[in-house]
């Protein structure tokens, strides 16, 4: 699957997001190691089982 003609493709370093306190983070500082992207919508109720899952899955990672 590729991107059509009239949409250039990016790499997701190319993306600049917001954390969770609102400051602007270049993806491009993370090129070169795993990213987990996971969409969260900010007015949707996130399960709390899954929220407590991915911090446990980042400090697993944070740790190795």
């Amino acid at each position: 699957m590729g991107a059509s003609a009239s949409v250039p493709e990016k790499s997701i370093h190319q993306f600049t997001v917001k954390d969770s306190r609102g400051r602007d983070v270049d993806l491009g500082n993370y090129k070169g190691k795993v990213l987990l992207v996971v969409n969260v919508a900010s007015k949707w109720s996130f399960p709390f089982h899954l929220l407590a899952f991915l911090f446990s899955l980042g400090f697993f990672f944070f740790f190795l």
